[in-house]
């Protein structure tokens, strides 16, 4: 890939806090174990059965297509990511495979969308947005805060299209707005 530009601060922002909300182990790189192993303990602790299963499989197919194509074989010899792989990998994928990694975050998002609902009534209710960051560690507080930004229209649900919305504008979005709080608050 040629050079690319240096990220904005806030994609430096948004990636550092949801990688470091992904590394919970706290080690220097993210491996496919280390991305893996706690989401699937929290979503099967959290989440319906059916739902986990869903959303398992989605972080699985996020370690394949996202994470893998900037990996690097790490000290231990298993591949790896580390936070700044992270900001510029990232960041050039999106700039300059910017309507194949849309088309891929859309999807993603609207397949997430499905395991978060866990009453499949075609919305998110301030409690499952709730479940969906607890299974990240992220606390009460910040879950309403991220459903508060997330929610646009203020009807206290979240629509299919107000998360896809939110979850894609997270990692395309070059400027601050309220979809940077979709993982949670960006500490500052």
């Amino acid at each position: 890939m040629s050079a690319t530009p240096e990220p904005p601060k806030i994609w430096r922002r948004k990636i550092e806090a949801y990688y470091n909300m992904i590394n919970c182990r706290n080690k220097p790189y993210i491996s496919k174990e280390d991305l893996l192993h706690p989401i699937i303990d929290n979503a099967r602790k959290f989440l319906p059965a059916d739902k986990a299963d869903i959303f398992v499989s989605l972080w699985g197919d996020e370690w394949d297509g996202w994470w893998v194509k900037i990996a690097e074989p790490q000290p231990s010899k298993e591949l790896g990511v580390t936070l700044e792989a992270g900001i510029v990998g990232w960041y050039e994928l999106i700039t300059t495979e910017l309507e194949s990694q849309f088309q891929l975050v859309k999807e993603w998002m609207l397949a997430m969308f499905d395991a978060v609902d866990s009453n499949s009534d075609g919305m998110i209710s301030e409690d499952e947005y709730g479940v969906f960051l607890k299974c990240f560690g992220k606390s009460a507080s910040d879950a309403h805060k991220a459903f508060q930004a997330t929610d646009t229209n203020h009807d206290n649900l979240i629509s299919r299209e107000e998360f896809y919305t939110a979850g894609c504008a997270y990692f395309q979005c070059m400027e601050d707005s309220s979809a940077a709080c979709f993982w949670g608050p960006l500490p500052e």
